[in-house]
């Protein structure tokens, strides 16, 4: 039994390549805007987003495996995702293909810390 876990607030930048055409990750909509926004584009590259996580922890009691207990702080971490789609855009080429993104004329480089 957990009785209490607290997750710190979370920052990161992704660096990451989504398929467009099978990708269970981003939401139908964001697929269509996508689409009509740069029609050519088969895939989403992301170019250093910043990404922030609020705290996240158990609300009660928890009884169960490790793995469901992971999977708890998870669905936490995905509900805060929406708030991240503008930044994920806007360093992205979802736009017209990249051509109004920073990623065009402002890369950022992967940094490991």
């Amino acid at each position: 039994v957990v009785h209490r876990l607290v997750v710190r607030p979370v920052r990161a930048n992704a660096w990451c390549r989504f398929s467009l055409g099978d990708s269970d990750l981003l939401p139908a909509s964001l697929r269509a805007f996508i689409k009509l926004s740069a029609p050519l584009t088969k895939s989403l590259f992301v170019d250093g987003a910043a990404l922030r996580f609020t705290q996240v922890g158990l609300r009660a009691p928890f009884r169960g495996s490790a793995a469901e207990l992971l999977r708890g702080v998870m669905e936490d971490y995905q509900a805060q995702l929406p708030s991240c789609w503008e930044t994920l855009l806007g360093n992205s080429n979802a736009i017209l293909g990249g051509l109004l993104s920073r990623q065009l004329w402002n890369p950022k480089q992967p940094r490991i810390t």
